[in-house]
């Protein structure tokens, strides 16, 4: 199909995008994105193939004073939603802007307007903040940094939110690869992997080394926590907040940083 006054054409390997919407989302920095992290591959020349290497990144702002952020890489986008997990998408074929699919998620563009459609929840409205120009953080960026819980949010109503009565005795501590905990009268260790896949967050483990047996006060939350290390699968830093967000979506632990 040749290009109208009202149309533009971009093809992508079997994917060509049309309309006067997609000429604006061209112009912008999130299709800007797709197009490095989609087509470049399809390039002859070496840099073509290095920019397709680098992941790039746009920050989203959405209804609900809610952020995600999505990372481009072929004909994928990786989506960090608000907690810290992490979603694979395909890139789908639209009729005019972008469209990207994966386990329940839906992202659409299309003008300057992007819609973020969770499972189960209905679209809502979201906004670019900014085309960030590296791929990712770095993966030691915690080394050095100490924090202070603040609180566990359990996605069972049951268990609810449960904060600690002196959060200054529930503290964690990282090196290069050890973490050191106060958790309240005990203490407890374990090894640390981050693989991130954005400029705020990505995927994350703990091996956990082990705890004093110390008996604290009934209502400690140092058993729920030394038991719930080894489940934690990503996180997430927005300034000085951190979040762990464990497996099956069961619970957030929020940390405070610490000077």
């Amino acid at each position: 199909m040749s290009p109208t006054s009202g149309e533009h054409d971009l093809d992508c390997g079997a994917r060509t995008y049309e309309s006067e919407a997609t000429r604006r989302w061209v112009r912008g920095a999130i299709v800007g994105a797709v197009l490095v992290g989609g087509c470049a591959a399809s390039g002859a020349s070496d840099a073509g193939r290095e920019s397709a290497a680098t992941e790039p990144i746009v920050r989203l702002d959405c209804i609900g004073r809610q952020s995600i952020e999505l990372a481009f890489s072929d004909a994928t986008a990786r989506l960090t939603d608000p907690r810290g997990r992490v979603v694979l998408l395909s890139q789908r074929p639209s009729g005019s802007g972008i469209r990207y699919e994966g386990e329940g998620h839906l992202v659409r563009g299309k003008g300057d307007m992007v819609t973020w459609t969770a499972p189960g929840s209905s679209p809502i409205e979201c906004r670019e903040v900014a085309a960030l120009p590296t791929s990712i953080m770095d993966p030691k960026a915690l080394a050095g940094t100490r924090w202070q819980l603040v609180q566990f949010e359990s996605s069972d109503d049951a268990i609810g939110t449960i904060r600690p009565s002196d959060p200054t005795r529930y503290t964690l501590e990282f090196d290069s690869d050890r973490a050191a905990f106060r958790l309240d009268c005990n203490r407890a260790n374990a090894g640390w992997r981050a693989t991130p896949t954005g400029t705020s967050g990505g995927g994350f483990s703990f091996a956990f080394g082990g705890m004093t047996r110390v008996f604290c006060d009934p209502q400690s939350m140092d058993t729920r926590i030394a038991g719930d290390l080894p489940r934690v699968r990503s996180f997430t830093i927005d300034g000085d907040t951190l979040n762990f967000a464990l497996e099956l979506d069961s619970g957030i632990y929020t940390w405070r940083r610490l000077p």
